[in-house]
């Protein structure tokens, strides 16, 4: 167990799928100079468009099957995946804080998140549709 060092959004965060605004989002956050800013590094694609590259008739369909996302994470680049379509690449030497430290929160513990986003941005629920549903059938780490 490690102890986090920093608060959010200096201990850094990679979503590596989160759902919100239709939109499937391939992200990486760090810290700006304010308290609780985060720099995004962010990609979001239209659930609409990733059913239409891949031959289905609608998001629907889509969205009801089982799809595999990969990141696959170097020294420098960390690129994100759904279905072999690269959604996001982030320059690891690039992810360095905004604060006083001027640490890089991806060369360290942090966290790493699949997740459906209630609320969005904002926060407010009200803003998200239900139901919402997310099926995780396994999550596996390579070395």
């Amino acid at each position: 167990m490690w102890a986090q060092q920093r608060e959010w959004p200096a201990s850094g965060e990679i979503d590596i799928m989160e759902s919100y605004q239709a939109k499937l989002h391939a992200n990486a956050a760090w810290s700006s100079a304010t308290r609780w800013k985060p720099i995004w590094n962010a990609v979001g694609v239209p659930y609409t468009t990733l059913a239409k590259e891949a031959g289905f008739a609608d998001a629907t369909a889509w969205a009801q099957q089982f799809h595999t996302w990969r990141m696959d994470w170097n020294e420098t680049l960390i690129r994100l995946f759904v279905d072999g379509r690269l959604m996001n690449e982030i320059d690891v030497t690039k992810s360095i804080n905004e604060t006083a430290d001027h640490m890089n929160p991806l060369r360290e513990p942090h966290f790493m998140i699949v997740n459906l986003a209630i609320g969005a941005i904002s926060g407010d629920p009200a803003k998200s549709t239900f139901p919402a549903q997310l099926e995780v059938d396994w999550i596996r780490i390579y070395q």
